[in-house]
C-alpha cells in the first residue's frame, strides 16, 4: 500500500510540474507577440493564467474569452473573473 501511495505522490508531483513548464513554455511563445485583438484560452479553468496572457498581448478586456466545461471552474472565472465571456 506504501508503494502505490508513493507512486501516486510522485505521479501527481510530475503532473503539476509539467502543467508549470507547459505555462511557462506558453508565456516564452508569448514574449514574441507584441499585441493581439483578441483571446481564446481553451481550457482556462478559474482564469488565472489566462490572465497572464492578456497581460502580455495586451488585449482589450472586452475581447477575451476562455472555454471552460467544469461547471465548478465556470463558476469560479464568472466569479472573479466578470469581464471574461466564460463559455
Amino acid at each position: 500500500m506504501l508503494s502505490l501511495l508513493r507512486q501516486f505522490y510522485r505521479y501527481c508531483i510530475q503532473a503539476g510540474y509539467e502543467g508549470i513548464r507547459n505555462h511557462k513554455a506558453v508565456l516564452d511563445l508569448l514574449e514574441n507577440i507584441h499585441k493581439s485583438g483578441n483571446l481564446l484560452d481553451r481550457g482556462c479553468t478559474e482564469g488565472t493564467k489566462t490572465i497572464q496572457y492578456v497581460n502580455k498581448l495586451q488585449v482589450p478586456l472586452e475581447n477575451i474569452y476562455g472555454i471552460e466545461l467544469k461547471p465548478k471552474y465556470v463558476r469560479l472565472a464568472q466569479k472573479h473573473f466578470k469581464i471574461l465571456n466564460v463559455i
